[in-house]
């Protein structure tokens, strides 16, 4: 799925989170200004298009190369 677009996470930015976070599922920060999107865009160059890259933005943004992921737990 890897290059369509970045998906939004539900994860706030911190700067220094990862440092000192879990290495099992790190949740970031309980609350930030800027949210995460993973995941690399048509946009973009090749090796951002990869599950492990991440990047901050507001969250308030609109833009064509952002988008999310609908899912549904039962």
């Amino acid at each position: 799925m890897s290059g369509n677009v970045y998906e939004w996470c539900n994860d706030w930015y911190g700067s220094t989170y990862y440092s000192s976070s879990p290495t099992d599922n790190p949740q970031g920060p309980s609350t930030g200004f800027y949210r995460i999107f993973r995941g690399g865009s048509w946009y973009y160059v090749p090796y951002r298009c990869r599950v492990a890259h991440r990047s901050s933005y507001y969250q308030t943004s609109k833009n064509y190369y952002v988008g999310f992921r609908l899912a549904l737990s039962l």
